[in-house]
């Protein structure tokens, strides 16, 4: 699935042309959609300045950031797998912004985000309707499919950047904090969505927030 990403940013790029984006308009635009979200799902409250020292990092880098075409709304649910390979699907990008926004070039970390965001669930959302419980800081004692689920997506995430850095040459986790503000920035949207659509959910987006944002401070790296 890596391979297959890299590919077809590779494409996009060719096709569509490269660009570049300002880290700071990105951060603000970042930092402007988690005091919102925070407003809707006061459970962010108390990681929003956590969050923003990830994104003051990306603000404070020194060289733009390269954009093309991406797909914009990539997770496990837009590939269907054939018996010649992996394909993408529904180029149509996130469906709830504008349309001259999913057509503005942007950084291929954000497809890469979305895919690692996608990974954490299809481990986590099992493992919620087999330990509701797995996530509660009162527990007395560890969920045993906790370990297993952890496990799994750390060997995922690391297998798809194995082969994204195959096909492009530079592999995503080079782009250290481009790439955690990234993810950041989906899984805030995600808590917002799972605590007006599916509350039982929230614990997914939410740990991944707490491990995003470990130890992060201002201006960390």
């Amino acid at each position: 699935i890596g391979e297959t990403v890299a590919v077809v940013h590779a494409e996009l790029a060719e096709a569509l042309g490269t660009a570049e984006r300002d880290p700071a308009e990105l951060a603000a635009a970042w930092s402007a959609r988690l005091d919102a979200a925070a407003r809707d799902a006061p459970v962010l409250v108390p990681y929003v300045d956590a969050v923003r020292a990830v994104y003051d990092a990306v603000a404070g880098l020194p060289e733009p950031i390269l954009a093309h075409r991406v797909h914009g709304d990539l997770h496990l649910g837009q590939l269907l797998r054939t018996t010649h390979g992996w394909l993408i699907l529904d180029f149509e990008g996130e469906p709830s912004a504008p349309l001259h926004e999913r057509r503005r070039p942007d950084s291929p970390m954000r497809d890469v985000a979305g895919m690692l965001r996608s990974f954490d669930y299809a481990a986590f959302f099992q493992l919620l309707s087999s330990d509701p419980r797995a996530f509660a800081d009162d527990r007395t004692a560890t969920s045993p499919l906790l370990w297993h689920a952890k496990e799994w997506t750390a060997r995922n995430r690391d297998a798809f950047c194995d082969g994204y850095a195959v096909r492009a040459g530079v592999d995503p986790r080079r782009h250290g904090p481009v790439l955690r503000a990234f993810e950041l920035d989906k899984a805030v949207y995600e808590v917002v969505y799972e605590t007006r659509s599916r509350p039982g959910w929230v614990p997914i987006p939410l740990s991944s927030i707490k491990r995003l944002t470990a130890g992060a401070t201002s201006g960390s790296s």
